[in-house]
């Protein structure tokens, strides 16, 4: 909070008052745990898998995401290449349509008469 707040007073107030009223050493007493050392032990605490179980756990869980956005994309990559592939058949079967078409139909795709062709007759 900045100093020339006008909430400043307020919130000191009640932070006061709530230390007054033991409420903020309840709230130690729930949150926060104290531990005692061991006043027997001298020798540093090392390091075993209980205390690094959360890493490797995070580690793991890493993996597993990992391998399972792999498999998404391999999904996804297979599904898109079917998809061109169709539209690709499609385009051929399209195009072989239309070269068929132009063969035995004197008009051009607009549906105007080809008249540069010599094998059209326009006499009936």
């Amino acid at each position: 909070m900045r100093k020339d707040s006008p909430w400043k007073q307020n919130v000191s107030l009640s932070i006061l008052k709530s230390h007054e009223n033991g409420f903020m050493e309840d709230l130690d007493k729930t949150w926060v745990r104290y531990q005692e050392c061991d006043s027997r032990s001298n020798a540093p605490a090392t390091l075993t898998f209980e205390n690094m179980a959360g890493v490797f756990m995070l580690v793991a869980g890493g993996i597993v995401a990992g391998i399972f956005l792999i498999f998404i994309e391999i999904a996804y990559k297979r599904h898109k290449d079917a998809r061109r592939k169709q539209m690709q058949l499609a385009f051929a079967a399209v195009n072989v349509w239309r070269k068929n078409l132009q063969q035995y139909h004197p008009t051009d795709i607009t549906g105007t008469l080809n008249l540069s062709d010599p094998s059209v007759s326009t006499v009936v």
